[in-house]
């Protein structure tokens, strides 16, 4: 279930869907996909995605122990989110990626092992990307704190993250303004209505500096990554 997991939801085959041209996803059209065996190193990734509730603690719990977790160590650009590489045997909170650029760098990891065992060339992987315009575009406008937050993006549905002013996001003008100065850190009121209890106002508080992802240099930092792990087991 976690191979699969990791499969199905990977930018690889959501391109392999898009190229049938069909409206929905049948049994046959994930049996028409190819299925490889992953390495552990995306099956904990899988289990960092998705469990992030207690109800998850089974999944979690049954395992962890069988992913080899001491042996997944995140590429560099993870320095600085606090991710563990060596999560603990029993599910807890921390267990899960909870920061946006956490989970999407678990994606991008994801994806390029899937490329990697499905006998990809990395420039194979960079090419797909050109049927996906609208991520690309939405994370060239998304801007990150240093604790993997979401600062500001122009992203639909994400109009209520991040840094607000009168209870909005700044507009274009006003962030490139905040970011000529540039701020060290940010601190603003919102209403958050995502917990159970209705909207409540929060404080919310960015560590700058505030920067953007590019997912070619970053699928070219995960593939390199995992090719050194390789050689280096190969030794």
């Amino acid at each position: 279930m976690l191979n699969a997991a990791a499969l199905w939801s990977s930018l690889l085959y959501d391109f392999a869907v898009k190229a049938m041209r069909q409206g929905d996803v049948y049994p046959s059209t994930l049996l028409s996909l190819p299925y490889v065996n992953l390495p552990d190193h995306a099956l904990l990734r899988v289990l960092q995605l998705n469990c992030v509730t207690e109800d998850y603690a089974d999944l979690w719990n049954r395992n962890i122990g069988l992913v080899s977790a001491i042996a997944s160590p995140w590429q560099s650009m993870a320095v600085g989110l606090g991710l563990d590489s060596n999560p603990p045997t029993d599910w807890r909170p921390a267990c899960a990626l909870r920061s946006p650029l956490a989970r999407r760098l678990a994606t991008i990891e994801i994806d390029v092992l899937i490329a990697q065992e499905l006998g990809l060339e990395l420039e194979n992987l960079l090419n797909l990307l050109t049927a996906f315009p609208v991520l690309i575009q939405n994370e060239a406008e998304t801007f990150f704190d240093q604790l993997g937050k979401v600062v500001w993006t122009t992203a639909s549905g994400f109009q209520r993250s991040g840094y607000q002013e009168d209870g909005r996001r700044p507009d274009r003008k006003k962030w490139e303004g905040i970011l000529a100065q540039p701020p060290s850190e940010l601190t603003c009121t919102a209403i958050d209505d995502t917990m159970p209890g209705g909207p409540r106002t929060v404080i919310r508080h960015f560590v700058g500096p505030f920067t953007q992802c590019d997912r070619i240099e970053d699928y070219r930092r995960a593939w390199a990554h995992f090719e050194r792990l390789k050689s280096k087991d190969a030794a």
